[in-house]
């Protein structure tokens, strides 16, 4: 299912950078028509994205892949660059069904720029505080069935 209810900020500060890893399961990676060559790989190329290495298939097994953004910003613009990654990573099913997947061992990472809390101590103060009243939820959130 494509998203297409249009892109939108969220509304982070202006500084706030960050980036993403997509992983799945189920992605034909290798041969002639796949997510890492062809039109596909310089697809993802021309959008700045990076295809990764041989490891995400040792962690994920057979059909794992993994696509890793460029520094992002909260634009409508990089939004729909995610959702556009998406989507062409939908396109490779691998053998093992129809449709690529997310599971138990792959999804999504975030990783944020720590650089906008660390010119103020208070930030960074209430950000680890927030984190350590919520860690046990955001795993539950993330793990939990």
């Amino acid at each position: 299912m494509k998203y297409t209810k249009g892109f939108g900020r969220l509304g982070l500060p202006k500084e706030f950078k960050f980036g993403i890893e997509l992983e799945a399961f189920n992605v034909r990676t290798k041969g002639k028509d796949s997510l890492y060559t062809g039109k596909s790989a310089e697809y993802i190329k021309s959008k700045k994205w990076h295809m990764a290495t041989k490891s995400e298939e040792m962690l994920v097994g057979e059909g794992g892949a993994e696509l890793v953004s460029p520094i992002l910003k909260d634009t409508e613009q990089d939004w729909k660059n995610m959702s556009d990654m998406c989507e062409q990573m939908k396109k490779y099913p691998g053998k093992h069904g129809n449709e690529v997947i997310t599971n138990s061992k792959c999804g999504l990472h975030i990783h944020f720029d720590a650089n906008c809390l660390s010119k103020d101590p208070n930030k960074m103060r209430n950000f680890l505080k927030l984190y350590a009243e919520s860690e046990e939820l955001l795993y539950k959130m993330c793990n939990d069935k």
